[in-house]
């Protein structure tokens, strides 16, 4: 059934969110850098970089950075989430940045998908609901689903 592969995929989501990290590190192989002019009404706007940045272990970060912060041979090191070994934080070792910054997939704004996504999938094994009732918690779950799957897809996750 459909609900169960969305509850256990959710449930690998939210271990994946909330075990323990491990450390690992890695040289980077490839920067891609964007930039895009960002104006407010009346401001002279200011320029916004994302950057793109692959990892010799083969893993890949998507993070809003200043320009030409990464540089193809340093050296990163990096937390891996538990479950599916995704980019939580890195930070390199420049002076310029030895704090840890987060990758722009966890946000704390995205954590809620997979718990609403649980919810409405076991709301639907319940088998009392009417046919409306049913019809409207499959319209929230595919809503959620959609949802979760744009910011995965728009956060590099």
């Amino acid at each position: 059934m459909i609900y169960l592969l969305l509850i256990v995929v959710g449930a690998l989501a939210i271990m994946d969110l909330y075990l323990p990290a491990k450390r690992g590190s890695g040289v980077i192989t490839d920067v891609t850098e964007i930039g895009s002019m960002v104006r407010n009404k009346g401001s002279k706007g200011h320029m916004m970089y994302w950057s793109s940045i692959k990892l010799d272990t083969g893993k890949k970060i998507w993070t809003q950075r200043t320009a030409n912060n990464f540089t193809v041979g340093d050296s990163m090191d990096v937390d891996l989430s538990a479950v599916l070994g995704k980019v939580v934080r890195y930070r390199g070792y420049r002076p310029s940045y030895r704090q840890w910054y987060e990758t722009e997939g966890q946000k704390e704004e995205y954590r809620p998908f997979p718990f609403a996504m649980v919810l409405f999938a076991l709301l639907l094994l319940y088998p009392a609901w009417s046919t409306e009732n049913r019809m409207l918690l499959r319209g929230i779950l595919v809503v959620i689903l959609i949802a979760w799957l744009i910011v995965m897809l728009a956060s590099g996750n």
